[in-house]
């Protein structure tokens, strides 16, 4: 855990990486990249992504915006659940929908928050200064981060920029 939080310090402070005036060509950890050729944002979530476009007390009604059946209209409908817990004297029965709820952000709007699990998609590097370390560090710990680089090509890569103003530093 102190190796990867140091890590992120010295990518804030651009102590890492071949620099070439404020940026610096940061190589990622192989155990945070995700390196595939055949669908890399699928790697990004293990699960079918949707847009909802209807929403009622007891269906929910989707588009697909991932996978093979992209466009596919799907309907999710309240189910019933029941424990099988045979402990309890009695049967209670839950109605709900069997969606997990994911979120996307910027890295800008994702200052000040703490995330088990950050999945960071840069189809392009960072361009101000500290983004790439307000981005890696939101998470509370390396297990929970995941990062995807491409190049202009659309293909992952191991490397982004870092933009560091060291200047930012003197006067501290």
């Amino acid at each position: 855990m102190k190796i990867f939080a140091n890590w992120i310090l010295d990518v804030g402070n651009g102590n890492i990486g071949s620099v070439v005036g404020d940026e610096s060509e940061v190589e990622i950890l192989d155990d945070l990249l995700i390196i595939t050729t055949d669908d890399p944002l699928s790697h990004l979530s293990r699960a079918i992504r949707l847009i909802v476009n209807k929403l009622g007390s007891n269906v929910i009604g989707a588009t697909v915006v991932t996978d093979r059946n992209i466009g596919d209209k799907v309907y999710i409908p309240r189910m019933n659940l029941i424990p099988s817990d045979l402990r309890l004297p009695f049967k209670f029965q839950r109605r709900q929908f069997s969606l997990t709820v994911c979120f996307a952000m910027t890295i800008n709007m994702s200052q000040g928050q703490s995330l088990s699990h950050v999945r960071l998609y840069l189809p392009k590097s960072v361009f101000t200064h500290g983004q790439f370390y307000v981005a890696l560090s939101r998470v509370k710990s390396r297990s929970g981060l995941r990062i995807l680089i491409l190049n202009e090509d659309g293909n992952p890569k191991s490397s982004t920029t870092n933009v560091v103003f060291k200047e930012v530093f003197n006067n501290i």
